[in-house]
């Protein structure tokens, strides 16, 4: 015999009135609609769930529901239905350069393009680079500064850039590319610049046919390996240099010939706490700190204050501060010689050269070379002073001494030894 169980589930369905005409429907379990969906008041009938992605799809219909609204940097602008929000930058001349991660080659290239992109630059709107803390390589290019634009970093452990610029000599004799050139009524400030120059010649920075340059908390790095050529930290001829904290190093590699800061022709140059730094080596002829010449009947004039500028390596001769027909005052600093066959902390010679030194250290080392020679200054026709100033050894020529030092005793007036 079979028995028939039916199993009667039931859904209470609780219909309240609302008001005329309406009602509510309450339930307690599941209201399913198998087919079509469900009717809205509005007449239309949805059969499937309502999803939203991407945001809002669309806001036509909706009156007044949606307002966009620019405000400050800030604008809104249509056109052929879309909505374009804009947000303007901050500055007006100034452009900011940033690193791309892990490429230090295309952070080279932002650079330049940033440069490039300047095109109306005057007295009357000046522009900013600020650049922030990175490598910009640039490769074998080279930075050109442009008139009223000036160059800033995040400082000059921060902010680095690189070049491997290297050339030959123009018709003068003298190098016509370098890492960066300087322009007129510019400045440089708050980082480093390093010219690998692995093949002759090579300058981190050259400043030339250029008035009103400033440097301000700059690094100038620049190496040379190959045996025979040249390296400089700066190269300036006929050009202003107003520079304050800068650091100049032509020490590395093996040149044959190396100038921390070479300054040619009608110059006029102030420094103020720097740091110039030779290194010659690999049986190079000279190592030269600062060289000041004058030619073609130009005689630069240069003011150093509060600096230290040093020469020293395996080469035949090294020179603290080398001056030919030129005007040259150095006070509170100190300038050192050190190794070389031969070497001369302050030198002056030809006619029309006048340098005076005010409270300065001469030292010109105390281990002498065999075969070499060392003296604290030479003077060759020309005028040398020395104002209450020590230098560790004696002089060549007749160079004036007032209230001078050798070592822990008195000079004469023509720096020689007092008995």
């Amino acid at each position: 015999m079979f028995r028939l169980a039916v199993l009667c589930v039931c859904v209470v369905l609780t219909i309240t009135p609302l008001a005329a005409q309406q009602a509510a429907i309450r339930a307690r379990g599941i209201i399913e609609s198998t087919e079509t969906g469900f009717r809205f008041p509005d007449g239309t009938v949805q059969g499937t769930a309502a999803t939203v992605t991407g945001g809002v799809p669309s806001v036509n219909g909706i009156p007044g529901a949606v307002t966009v609204v620019g405000s400050g940097l800030t604008s809104v602008s249509t056109a052929n239905g879309t909505v374009t929000v804009t947000t303007a930058s901050p500055y007006k001349n100034t452009r900011i350069v940033s690193p791309v991660p892990n490429n230090t080659l295309a952070s080279g290239t932002a650079l330049l393009n940033a440069l490039n992109g300047i095109t109306d630059a005057s007295a009357t709107k000046r522009y900013l680079i600020a650049i922030e803390p990175g490598i910009y390589d640039l490769g074998t290019n080279q930075l050109v500064m442009k008139p009223a634009v000036d160059i800033a970093g995040a400082g000059p452990g921060s902010t680095l850039i690189l070049t491997a610029r290297t050339g030959g000599l123009g018709d003068d004799g003298f190098p016509t590319i370098a890492g960066v050139v300087a322009a007129t009524s510019s400045e440089l400030r708050d980082l480093t610049i390093f010219n690998t120059a692995n093949n002759w010649l090579g300058a981190a920075l050259m400043i030339k046919n250029v008035r009103l340059f400033r440097v301000s908390n700059v690094k100038l790095r620049s190496k040379g390996t190959y045996q025979g050529g040249r390296i400089w930290g700066i190269h300036l001829r006929d050009a202003d240099l107003d520079a304050f904290r800068l650091e100049v190093s032509a020490s590395e590699g093996t040149p044959s010939e190396a100038r921390g800061i070479e300054i040619l022709g009608s110059a006029d140059v102030s420094m103020v706490h720097g740091r110039i730094t030779v290194d010659g080596g690999g049986n190079a002829p000279y190592s030269e700190g600062i060289s000041i010449r004058g030619f073609s009947g130009t005689n630069p004039t240069v003011v150093i204050d509060s600096s230290t500028v040093i020469a020293r390596g395996a080469t035949v001769t090294n020179t603290g501060i080398l001056t030919t027909s030129a005007q040259a005052t150095v006070t509170n600093s100190t300038i050192e010689v050190d190794g070389g066959q031969g070497r001369t902390a302050v030198v002056a010679s030809e006619l029309g050269t006048r340098m005076d030194l005010r409270h300065c250290f001469i030292k010109a080392g105390n281990v002498w070379t065999p075969g070499g020679a060392r003296s604290a200054a030479r003077v060759d026709f020309a005028g040398l002073r020395f104002y209450a100033s020590t230098l560790d050894s004696q002089s060549s020529g007749t160079p004036g001494c007032y209230g001078s030092f050798y070592t822990t005793g008195l000079l004469a007036s023509d720096c020689s030894k007092v008995p």
